[in-house]
């Protein structure tokens, strides 16, 4: 007869509370086991996570644990799993990635079977094993689908965000009037952060990081209040001040009536204040107020401050141009008798302002970063008349510094200039990131070996370093020369260039975000590959192409064998790990252009453009072998284990009239594959459907 809790005895039942109340005790213990096992992971056990992190989900997951766990011994396993699901959404956006989530899981629940062999025999308690076996597996799972669905709500929340971020730029870089702007941009911050009262303090006299701001002026807000007449804060003085001083974000979520001096802020509960900074400049700080809000600034709304912060600071950098250029443009009518060598070096600097804000509108008016880096070389070669300019950004997967764009270079040179960190740690590129300024190489320098393999490529003997640098973020380096002859670049070129950059930085970041935001909508968030609705997409097109053109098509459909069983065995945790890991080495083994999707559960599906039956059957065979070889994860009596998978083979055919036919030509093979003892690759022929339907008979 079973208890409450589902045990199959009361004897398990009462060993079970008795192992649970050691661990109530020992919470800190649970901890430093935890802590050896980082230290020395099981080498079935992935580990790839900082010890640090893995330690703080751990201790989360632990005291969301123990209320469940004492439902769970009082004969209330619904009640137990109830209150993890509640818990669930916290800890995954904690844990910060599935990974981290797995690796724990594995980690706690084998320290627990460790736990239960030393306390009680193994033999004798084999419920009691499966009994917490099940319910670990069972929390853990809550917590891996609320990962998916908090991953989900998460990315539609950037989208929404970046949808924002990038409509608030388009219509403040057009606006030139100040009040204006200052209206739109405290009126935007309130939209963005879903808050009533917030307050826009300008600088008196922009100052650098070493520098300090005299005073900081109220010149915009956004609240019920009509007006506040003149009020300033000095650099230093409270929140404001502070910000403007260190040029770091201030959050204050417990904001005391001792800092309320300012009229407006003395019914304000939580604060929270960020730096406008353009080239390293302070332009001023915008202020979000609350005394409703029930849940403090949280640090996701404060990334979202400065990313808006960071926005902004282009159109008023260009309308203060404006203004100090209208001001010019006056001066030059009340005094017409100034020399020619004045007048032409105004005049240059209103063409290079004219360029400036040219470039600033037509960047950020974009978001795709081919069009971007295009637009920042050319107009970059163009405004000083020279003919070699390459662009390198960081791609942190790969640690390298990418050689992405280059005027007048092919694409085989460009993926020859890409290098590593390591290669740039000494170089004129890493002191041009260090030191936020340009880099000038003079013909006839000394060269060190970065250099000499930089001028090989580049074809030419001198070149100015321009960094790319969002606030503190190095994002990569510009490098600009011409082949024709030695070009010396002159102080107001090298302004230019450097304005033109800044300018560039934070559409590169945008293009780039909304770059990954777009790959995320299109891939599965297990295996990275893409996901079915894009394999119809793309599958769409492909068949289209090889009917108007006849070129050769072929699908192939895959599937995991007895994936249910190895589910079942070794627990669906262990059933996404090797997921991922067949996924990988799918991918690993077919063409660049070759695409492979998730079809469904344990089935993959892969596109192989301009290729026949033979050719299909050659990759087909590689991937079947290549995971036969692999070995994955089991538990404590089988550490390693192997799956195989099965593969159904079809080719376009020119009297096929639509798509479903090839798929369902691969689909029966495989069925077949199936049928025919598995592991292993059937090509479709007519025969196979005469014989799947006899069977049906």
């Amino acid at each position: 007869m079973k208890t409450k809790s589902g045990l199959k005895s009361e004897t398990t039942q009462k060993n079970l509370v008795s192992l649970f109340r050691k661990m109530e005790t020992s919470h800190e213990d649970l901890l430093l086991v935890l802590g050896k096992y980082l230290d020395h992971p099981p080498a079935k056990i992935p580990f790839k996570q900082k010890k640090t992190d893995l330690l703080l989900i751990a201790e989360k997951i632990g005291r969301a644990f123990l209320p469940a766990q004492q439902k769970f011994i009082k004969g209330h396993p619904d009640g137990a799993i109830k209150h993890l699901r509640k818990c669930a959404p916290d800890l995954a956006v904690a844990a910060r990635n599935l990974e981290t989530i797995i690796f724990v899981g594995f980690i706690i629940r084998e320290m627990i079977f460790d736990k239960i062999k030393e306390w009680f025999s193994l033999r004798r308690h084999k419920a009691l094993l499966e009994a917490w076996g099940n319910f670990w597996l069972t929390a853990l799972l809550e917590v891996i689908n609320a990962y998916h669905r908090t991953s989900e709500k998460i990315l539609n929340e950037k989208n929404l965000e970046s949808s924002i971020l990038f409509h608030t730029s388009q219509s403040l870089l057009t606006e030139l009037d100040m009040e204006t702007l200052l209206d739109k941009v405290v009126l935007h911050a309130s939209m963005l952060l879903r808050i009533k009262e917030t307050f826009l303090f300008m600088a008196e006299t922009p100052g650098d990081k070493t520098g300090e701001t005299p005073r900081l002026f109220l010149r915009a807000w956004n609240q019920e209040q009509e007006t506040y007449g003149e009020h300033s804060v000095r650099c230093g003085e409270g929140p404001i001040g502070k910000v403007a001083k260190t040029l770091q974000p201030v959050v204050d979520n417990k904001f005391g009536k001792a800092a309320r001096k300012l009229p407006f802020l003395t019914k304000a509960t939580r604060i929270m204040a960020v730096p406008i900074i353009f080239s390293e400049k302070l332009l001023g700080v915008i202020l979000a107020a609350d005394q409703c809000r029930e849940t403090d600034f949280a640090p996701e709304e404060k990334e979202l401050f400065l990313r808006y912060a960071s926005q902004i600071a282009v159109p008023l950098k260009n309308v203060l141009l404006y203004q100090e250029q209208s001001r010019i443009a006056k001066e030059l009518e009340e005094k017409n008798h100034m020399g020619e060598a004045q007048s032409e070096l105004i005049l240059r600097k209103s063409v290079h302002l004219q360029i400036i804000n040219e470039v600033s509108q037509r960047v950020n008016s974009s978001l795709d970063l081919r069009e971007v880096l295009n637009l920042l070389e050319h107009q970059a070669a163009e405004s000083i008349g020279i003919n070699r300019c390459v662009i390198w950004l960081f791609d942190d997967k790969k640690m390298n510094l990418e050689a992405v764009s280059g005027l007048n270079l092919s694409s085989e040179k460009l993926l020859k200039m890409s290098m590593s960190y390591k290669d740039i740690r000494s170089s004129c590129f890493m002191k041009a990131l260090s030191e936020h300024k340009a880099i000038d190489i003079k013909p006839g320098q000394d060269m060190d070996l970065f250099q000499r393999f930089l001028r090989g490529y580049f074809e030419i003997d001198a070149f100015l370093v321009i960094p790319l640098v969002l606030k503190d973020q190095a994002m990569g380096v510009m490098a600009i020369g011409d082949t024709r002859e030695t070009h010396e670049f002159l102080d107001d070129e090298i302004s230019l260039l450097l304005a033109l950059a800044n300018q560039t930085v934070l559409a590169i970041e945008n293009a780039r975000l909304y770059q990954k935001v777009k790959e995320q909508s299109i891939t599965d968030g297990l295996t990275g590959l893409y996901n079915h609705r894009f394999f119809q997409l793309r599958f769409s097109d492909e068949f289209m192409n090889s009917q108007r053109y006849k070129n050769d098509l072929a699908v192939i459909m895959m599937d995991i064998d007895h994936f249910k069983l190895y589910n079942d065995t070794y627990g669906h945790i262990a059933g996404d790990l090797a997921l991922k890991e067949i996924a990988g080495l799918t991918r690993a083994t077919v063409r660049e252009n070759d695409l492979v999707s998730r079809y469904g559960g344990e089935e993959l599906a892969i596109i192989l453009p301009m290729t026949n039956n033979e050719g299909a059957l050659i990759v087909a065979e590689r991937i079947r072998k290549a995971i036969a070889k692999c070995r994955f994860l089991g538990d404590m009596n089988v550490p390693q284990v192997s799956i195989n998978v099965s593969l159904g083979v079809s080719e376009f055919k020119k009297e096929m009239k639509n798509r479903e036919d090839l798929l369902q030509e691969a689909d029966l093979a495989l069925y077949a594959a199936k049928e025919q003892g598995r592991n292993r690759v059937i090509i479709y022929n007519p025969l196979l459907a005469d014989t799947m339907v006899k069977k049906q008979f």
